[in-house]
């Protein structure tokens, strides 16, 4: 098998939550008399890590608001509308074909691993991961810390890096692993390309990358 290890990220590659994260930003925006995104296009252009560059860019003021209470202000409102998240199409039979042939697969993602924990409870594809590791905290700074301890713990796996952001290739190398970059989440397929790695466009593709016969 090419790889041991399958290392997912969660929001825009798992989960399919673009639009309820253009809405909540979008009433912050309105409420502040701010330009707001409008449509899940010109968000992709923009969403970026850290987060709170994007909001920068957004035009919220931190010297009026510190970027901790909007990022609370901005969980609120993502909360209240998570009834309308969905899996990405074709993530469940990607998911069980991948356990089928045994490979280990791990999450690792900038959300609060508490908030993580309860989402994946929510759709009910914990079981088919063996580690979730996200922040402790919701400012959603990034992963790359979380990747390094992620290799440091398993310095033998040979994994591939699933992901939906360019911040997902930076965690990748970071971590030593292959990578594959969904394009159908928060970043456009043109920002995603510039990365010179393989950018798919339907999540199932990715075990093109991953499975021997196929």
């Amino acid at each position: 098998m090419k790889y041991t290890h399958i290392i997912w990220d969660f929001n825009g590659t798992i989960l399919s939550d673009m639009q309820i994260c253009i809405d909540s930003v979008n009433e912050m925006l309105s409420r502040r008399e701010l330009e707001t995104i409008p449509d899940i296009e010109a968000y992709r252009r923009i969403f970026d890590f850290p987060v709170i560059d994007y909001y920068r860019r957004l035009g919220f003021d931190f010297s009026k608001e510190p970027y901790e209470e909007l990022a609370k202000t901005w969980i609120n409102l993502y909360e209240k509308k998570f009834h309308r998240a969905k899996l990405t199409d074709n993530l469940s039979e990607t998911l069980v074909t991948i356990s089928g042939k045994g490979i280990t697969q791990d999450i690792i993602s900038a959300c609060d691993e508490r908030m993580l924990e309860n989402q994946l409870a929510n759709f009910k594809i914990r079981h088919f991961f063996r580690t979730v590791m996200g922040l402790d905290n919701i400012h959603a700074a990034g992963k790359t810390d979380i990747a390094r301890a992620w290799r440091k713990n398993n310095p033998c796996a040979k994994a591939l890096f699933i992901g939906d952001t360019i911040h997902d290739a930076e965690a990748a190398r970071e971590s030593g692993c292959d990578c594959v970059l969904f394009s159908g989440g928060h970043q456009s397929r043109d920002r995603l390309i510039s990365e010179k790695i393989p950018v798919v466009n339907d999540i199932s593709e990715i075990l093109n990358y991953i499975l021997p016969d196929n």
